[in-house]
Order: C-alpha cells, then sequence, then structure tokens
C-alpha cells in the first residue's frame, strides 16, 4: 500500500524518467491510441501512466484502491489543469462501467498472467494491455550482485509466466520490450538504508556497504541509485484471431 516514504520516493524517482511517457508513446505509434479513445488505467497507483496516456486520447479513467494514491492523483491532475483523467478509489474487480472501454492498461499491477486476465478483458472493446518486467527480480538497482531476491519478487510477475498463461489460453499477443532509466535520488544515506529495508527487506550494514559502495552514485550532496527498469508492453487485442473472442464477450 501506499504510505508517505514510498510517494515521497516514487514522486523523486518519476520526475527523472520517461518510463510511462515511453509506454505512451509507443501504444501511439502502434496507433492503439486515438482521440476518440475511452481508457482505464488499472492500478493506476500515483496516476503516472494516466498522466501519460492522457494527451492521446478522449479520457482516462484511473482506479487505485489506495485513497492516498488517488488523494495524490487528483491533486495533480488540479495542479496541472488535466481534465480527461478521472481517479477513482475502486477495487478494479468490482467496477461496474456504464459501457466497455476502448482499452484497459494494467501496469506493474499483477493479474495479467492469470484468470484475472478475463475479467480484464471483459472491460474492454479493442486491447488490453499489460505493462510487465521482464524478470521477476532481475537487476534491480544492482541488488541481485549482492543479495538474494526476496519472496515478494521471486512470485512477482513475469514475461514468461505471462507468456506461458496466454499461450496455454490460445491467446495471440504482441510483445514490445521497453527498457528505461528509472532510478532513484536519494538524499541521504540513513534515506538509502531505509529505502533497500522498505522495499527489499535488507538490513545487512555489511552487505549494504558493499552495494552502497559499488553502486551509489555521488550526486552533489545528495545520492542517485541507478536502475534500468526492464519491462514488457503485452497487447492482447480483440479479434486478433478466432481463439481470444471469447475472452472479450
Amino acid at each position: 500500500m501506499w504510505n508517505e516514504y514510498k510517494i515521497k520516493w516514487f514522486e523523486k524517482a518519476a520526475h527523472l524518467t520517461d518510463f510511462y511517457e515511453g509506454i505512451a508513446r509507443k501504444c501511439n505509434e502502434r496507433d492503439l491510441l486515438n482521440k476518440s479513445s475511452n481508457v482505464l488505467d488499472v492500478g493506476c497507483g500515483l496516476g503516472y501512466l494516466s498522466v501519460a496516456l492522457s494527451p492521446y486520447v478522449n479520457s482516462v479513467t484511473a482506479l487505485d484502491i489506495s485513497e492516498e494514491a488517488i488523494g495524490f492523483l487528483n491533486k495533480k491532475c488540479s495542479e496541472q489543469g488535466t481534465s480527461n483523467i478521472k481517479p477513482i478509489t475502486c477495487d478494479w474487480k468490482k467496477h461496474k462501467p456504464e459501457k466497455r472501454y476502448d482499452i484497459v492498461f494494467i501496469c506493474y499491477c499483477g493479474g495479467f498472467g492469470t484468470e484475472e486476465f478475463f475479467k480484464l478483458a471483459r472491460l474492454s472493446r479493442k486491447y488490453v494491455v499489460g505493462i510487465i518486467p521482464t524478470s521477476s527480480f532481475g537487476d534491480n538497482f544492482g541488488i541481485s550482485r549482492f543479495f538474494k531476491p526476496v519472496k515478494a519478487h521471486m512470485k512477482r510477475e513475469n514475461l514468461s509466466s505471462v507468456s506461458d498463461f496466454l499461450e496455454q489460453n490460445n491467446i495471440v499477443f504482441d510483445n514490445i520490450e521497453h527498457n528505461c532509466e528509472f532510478g532513484q535520488p536519494i538524499d541521504s544515506m540513513e534515506e538509502y538504508k531505509s529505502f533497500m529495508e522498505h522495499y527489499f527487506d535488507i538490513k545487512d550494514d555489511d552487505l549494504l556497504k558493499k552495494h552502497s559502495e559499488a553502486c551509489l552514485k555521488k550526486k552533489g550532496k545528495a545520492y542517485y541509485l541507478p536502475n534500468i527498469k526492464r519491462s514488457n508492453i503485452i497487447i492482447v487485442e480483440n479479434g486478433l484471431c478466432s481463439d481470444n473472442y471469447k475472452a472479450f464477450q
């Protein structure tokens, strides 16, 4: 769940990356988006993907169960004068729109490679688009060289698990690689330790010292933890093949 620390860290990192803008551009280049499109962003978090999509479409409905995240997005839309995003605090599985959306997006939220995919598909007329990590753990912030994956990351949905699920269900999909710098600005060594403990449950001072000396970059009086976010944009199109149609009924 979102809290003041996660929001602060994510906001600092998001200002330095075009990860979400890159997703929107690639989808637009594939002609998935147009000014008449009404899209749904499932598990939108702080809404950076919703904001990136908004210039290309008619409307974005942004859903998240976190009141803190939706409050952040409402404030951001108000400050930026963005009028075509509708943030809603809601469990997407209970969302019942009057009509289906043109496209449903789900970004790093889980559920794309499980039976929940069919629930997502029933909300869409044209496409379901999932942005997923290439691997469960990968080399986030360079930590795989120093630490074993924590259980939460080992179970995370990834390209292999999603591909297997879609292929087993005879669902044709398109796959676009999306690798982008998405590092973390850090103000102090105390914040670095808090960040590593909060996200990766790492508290070993000796290992943290080795990791920080190898990976943490000095930036003036602060620091930066570089990271390449390796992702895949998985696109399932309604009607792409005869085996798909059941998912969109």
